[in-house]
C-alpha cells in the first residue's frame, strides 16, 4: 500500500494532492500538463517533496519538513517508461538480467528467466533491442522490472505510439502482471480503453489536484459516445478441445466459450475479441436461446451513457456490456447483482494468437 501527500513545485505549477494506492491496478488519468508523470517521477523518488510524505506499508520513504528520503534504489520500485530505456548493446536477455545482482541467486535467476517465458521474450533472447518492435521492446522494460521483484509496478503511458497489435500484446503482458504483482500498479494513461482493459480503480487529475476518483466505468462518462471508440474486451482464453464443424471449447478462467476456430489445438492460447454491444445481459436463467457463451457473472459497476448503459462486470478480466438504459431499468440491474451474459457466436475473425 502506497499512502502519499505529496506538495511538489516546478515553475508555475503546483502538484498538490494526496494519494491511496492499495494492491491492483491504479489508473493515473488527465490532460497534459496534468501533474501524471510528476506524480511517478515524486513516488519513485527522482523528484523531491517539497512538502508532505511517500509511506510504503506505513514505512515513511519521504517527509519534509523532517529530512527522511530514501533514494530511488532504495524504494524498490519498479518503472516501465513510454520509450522503455532499454540498453542497446545488450541483448534481451541481458536486459532482463540487467535487473539482478551481479551475482544472482538461483530464486532470481530462475524469477528472470520465467517473466522472459511469461512475456513470450524466450525466442528473442539473444536479439537486440534496435532488432525489436516497439511492443517487443516494451515487454522487454515490463520483464526486466519483474525480474527485481518490485514492491510496486509504475508505468508511464507504456502503449504511447504502438499500433493496435502492439498495443494489445503489451497489454495483455499488462494483465499478467496485474494479476501476478502482489503490491500496486500505478497506470499512467489518457486512453479510456486502456483504463477498462487493466485498470482496478482510476484517479484523474486535473491542474495538479485530484479531479475525482473511483470505478474505472466511470471514465466512460468522459469518454465520446459509443461507436467507432466503443472500448472491446479482451479475453485470454485457452483452448480445451475440438468440438467439430470448426468450433473448439476454450476455458477462460472458470468459464467456457464455444469458438469458431479453424486449425486449433488443444493448449494454445488464443485472444477473442469482444464488443461490448454484442453482449446480451439477462436476470436468472435464460431460456432456450440460440447462444451458446453463457457466462454468470456480477455488475460492478454502471455508468449511463444517454439512452444505453456502460455495464462493467466481475470476471477473470475487465468484461463490459453495453445495453439500453431502459433494458437496465427492467433488470433492475445493480452493484452486486448477478446476471447471466450472453454473448453471440464468435467468428474465425475474432481470435488470434
Amino acid at each position: 500500500m502506497i499512502r502519499a501527500r505529496i506538495r511538489r513545485r516546478k515553475g508555475a505549477f503546483t502538484l498538490d494532492l494526496e494519494l491511496e494506492a492499495p494492491p491492483g491496478v491504479t489508473a493515473v488519468c488527465g490532460p497534459s500538463g496534468s501533474g501524471k508523470t510528476t506524480l511517478l517521477n515524486v513516488l519513485l523518488g527522482l523528484e523531491p517533496l517539497d512538502a508532505g510524505e511517500v509511506r510504503w506499508n506505513g514505512q515513511v520513504l519521504e517527509q519534509r519538513p523532517g529530512g527522511i528520503r530514501t533514494p530511488p534504489e532504495g524504494r524498490r520500485f519498479g518503472a516501465v517508461f513510454q520509450e522503455g530505456l532499454l540498453f542497446p548493446h545488450l541483448t534481451v536477455e541481458g536486459n532482463v538480467r540487467f535487473a539482478l545482482p551481479r551475482r544472482p541467486s538461483p530464486e532470481q535467476e530462475g524469477r528472470a528467466a520465467d517473466w522472459m517465458r511469461r512475456l513470450g521474450l524466450e525466442p528473442l533472447r539473444r536479439r537486440r533491442p534496435a532488432t525489436l518492435s516497439g511492443g517487443e521492446r516494451q515487454r522487454v522494460a515490463i520483464a526486466r522490472a519483474m525480474a527485481a521483484a518490485p514492491r510496486a509496478l509504475f508505468l508511464d503511458e507504456p502503449l504511447n505510439g504502438l499500433d493496435a497489435r502492439l498495443k494489445l500484446e503489451t497489454l495483455l503482458a499488462l494483465r499478467r502482471v496485474r494479476r501476478d504483482l502482489e503490491g500496486p500498479v500505478l497506470y499512467v494513461t489518457h486512453q479510456p480503453a486502456e483504463v477498462l482493459a487493466v485498470a482496478d480503480r482510476v484517479i484523474r487529475l486535473a491542474g495538479g489536484q485530484v479531479a475525482w476518483q473511483g470505478e474505472p466505468a466511470r471514465i466512460l462518462s468522459e469518454a465520446r459516445g459509443p461507436g467507432s471508440d466503443e472500448p472491446s474486451n479482451f479475453l485470454e482464453a485457452t483452448v480445451e478441445r475440438r468440438l467439430g464443424a470448426g468450433q473448439v471449447e476454450m476455458a477462460w478462467g472458470e468459464h467456457r466459450l464455444h469458438v469458431q476456430l479453424e486449425e486449433a489445438a488443444p493448449g494454445e492460447r488464443h485472444t477473442l475479441v469482444i464488443r461490448p454491444s454484442d453482449v446480451i445481459l439477462g436476470v436468472g436463467e435464460p431460456g432456450r436461446v440460440s447462444a451458446r457463451n453463457r457466462l454468470r457473472l456480477t455488475v460492478r459497476s454502471m455508468v449511463p451513457a444517454g439512452e444505453r448503459v456502460w455495464v462493467r462486470l466481475e470476471a477473470p478480466d475487465p468484461f463490459l456490456a453495453l445495453i439500453t438504459a431502459e433494458a437496465a431499468r427492467d433488470l433492475a440491474l445493480a452493484p452486486g447483482r448477478e446476471v447471466t451474459a450472453l454473448v453471440k457466436s464468435l467468428a474465425p475473425g475474432t481470435a488470434g494468437r
